[in-house]
């Protein structure tokens, strides 16, 4: 499955812009909207760059201890400064989701820098928010994933997989909807496929419709992709987290290899088909088919797999080894796109005798680390056989 690629306009447009450290008027914490500043400060532009300076609220009560606005303008009675407006942005303001959207919209209208005005009226909450965010994709994909190769692609695709939590918390409303997770995955796709207009709040929109479950479960998985080493593969390492998003915890009697067929005839942009089959499956086959598919996007040996691969097919039928090879081919054959998602193995171990299915395992697990040519239809694949899994070969064709 594909990595939610979330689009981070908080990074593509520049806001992460080291300020200048000013230590009597508060220094930084973090950089959002020019800069941003401790609790009593504000962000100012001059000639040498960021600074952060007091704010007419700064010595008197402060902001992340007002918990309710002023009743009138410079009321003196309370503050031991006056405060220059009624409402206290640490309970008002703009939201996490309204900055990334003021961002995206000014950074699509010009080039970086640029929104740099967002966050300037953001509340104490939405700070907090976009401090944590941005530390994130600054320490794990500024200076760790994508260091040496900063693309708009990798960045999102780091965000989403390493900091994705933090950037369902930035869309967080507190106002729980009636969607399923599964609706959740299917709504980012369709944002990602609207274009960068709109995008940051399209998939804000995607995550407070779902239900307080529903947001637990892509919790969830997100939670487990930032565990990962990261990259485009780390949601497909997730995928017991998937699937309890994806099927909402649903499950019906089929087999692992039944969910596997019933997948690789789902569109590509399947993420309902995908989940519905996943739902089919018992609570047994989807654990198996979650094992599987977590071993194959972890290593780059598949021979390591196949055992996993085998259990999922469940072999029962009366096929032999090397008609596993003749029968994969001819179902291949039958998708239009000529990408069967590697249900064509498994269907057809599942129709070969238990003992002819670990033949061909065993056969298998000897070529791909030792025969590459084999794997690439080289004519060299023969005397590879021969010479370095002839025991494995002669055992296929025995049985």
């Amino acid at each position: 499955m594909r990595a939610l690629a979330f689009a981070l306009a908080l990074w593509c447009s520049g806001l992460f812009t080291a300020c200048s450290d000013d230590a009597t008027t508060g220094g930084t914490t973090q950089t959002v909207g020019g800069c941003m500043c401790e609790v009593g400060y504000k962000c100012v532009s001059g000639d040498d760059g960021f600074t952060c300076v007091a704010t007419d609220d700064a010595s008197g009560d402060a902001l992340s201890s007002d918990t309710s606005d002023d009743a009138t303008t410079n009321d003196t009675s309370t503050d031991v400064a006056p405060d220059v407006a009624t409402t206290d942005l640490s309970t008002t303001g703009l939201t996490c989701t309204q900055v990334g959207a003021c961002v995206e919209e000014a950074c699509i209208a010009s080039p970086s820098p640029c929104g740099l005005t967002c966050a300037s009226g953001a509340s104490a909450d939405t700070l907090a928010k976009i401090d944590a965010l941005s530390q994130c994709v600054a320490n794990k994909c500024q200076n760790g994933l994508c260091k040496g190769k900063i693309t708009t692609q990798c960045m999102n695709e780091c965000t989403g997989s390493q900091c994705g939590t933090l950037l369902m918390n930035c869309f967080e409303d507190n106002l729980p909807g009636g969607n399923t997770c599964n609706s959740a995955l299917t709504c980012f796709e369709a944002c990602d496929k609207a274009g960068p207009k709109g995008h940051f709040t399209c998939m804000s929109k995607c995550y407070t419709g779902l239900s307080a479950i529903a947001k637990s479960q892509l919790k969830g998985y997100t939670d487990c992709a930032a565990k990962t080493a990261g990259g485009i593969d780390a949601f497909t390492q997730c995928q017991k987290e998937y699937s309890v998003c994806a099927t909402g915890g649903a499950t019906g009697t089929g087999s692992c290899a039944a969910i596997d067929k019933c997948i690789a005839n789902c569109p590509a942009s399947g993420t309902t088909c995908t989940g519905d089959c996943i739902a089919l499956g018992s609570v047994q086959a989807q654990g198996q088919l979650s094992d599987m598919n977590a071993c194959f996007a972890g290593t780059t040996d598949q021979s390591k797999c196949l055992g996993k691969l085998e259990i999922c097919a469940t072999p029962s039928g009366t096929g032999k080894c090397m008609g596993v090879q003749t029968c994969t081919d001819a179902c291949k054959k039958t998708f239009a796109s000529g990408d069967d998602k590697g249900s064509c193995t498994i269907t057809c171990l599942h129709d070969a005798s238990k003992t002819s299915a670990d033949a061909f395992i065993a056969f298998f697990g000897c070529v791909i680390p030792n025969c590459p040519a084999c794997m690439q239809g080289d004519a060299a694949c023969n005397a590879c056989l021969q010479t370095k899994c002839k025991k494995e070969l002669d055992g296929c064709t025995a049985n």
